[in-house]
């Protein structure tokens, strides 16, 4: 599939920000229009996918995105927060899926600091996605807060100085 997308970039900082004139492969997912820049051969969308010039170099950023997904998943499960979520459901739906599971929702930047944000999925008999509960994670130190939607707060539920 063959794509050409003209528009502007800017360079802020760390930042790249694409404009495209069109928004047909924002909209299709295809175009990415927020990107951090790593270093010289590396940029990263706030999906959390690095791009880079080679494809070993590509995995190996990838490979630690997922490594830090899996620690993290790991440290919410065992969250008194979660857990008591987490009893009020089966384990698994009809179609044997992990119900309810937890879903890396992308980075958001507040107060400059980059937060990942991980929800609480849960589907419903009628394969409706209903959200139970979000954490917005900061890797270094690695801390998590959880989201209370009332009024956009944000409470520290554990920290750990150890780097990831």
């Amino acid at each position: 599939m063959d794509h050409e997308e003209t528009g502007i970039y800017t360079v802020l900082d760390s930042f790249i920000l694409l404009v495209p004139h069109a928004d047909w492969d924002v909209y299709w997912g295809a175009l990415k229009t927020k990107f951090k820049y790593i270093n010289e051969n590396c940029i990263r969308d706030y999906d959390g996918y690095y791009y880079t010039s080679s494809y070993d170099s590509t995995n190996y950023y990838n490979d630690l995105k997922y490594d830090f997904e899996e620690y993290t998943i790991s440290i919410l499960n065992d969250l008194e927060e979660v857990i008591k979520e987490k009893e009020m459901f089966s384990e698994k739906d009809a179609w044997g899926t992990p119900n309810p599971y937890f879903y890396h929702d992308g980075i958001a930047v507040i107060n400059n600091v980059e937060l990942h944000l991980f929800n609480l999925i849960y589907f419903d008999d009628s394969r409706n996605e209903n959200n139970l509960i979000s954490f917005f994670v900061k890797k270094t130190p690695f801390e998590v807060y959880q989201y209370n939607s009332a009024g956009n707060k944000l409470t520290l539920v554990y920290e750990n100085q150890t780097d990831n």
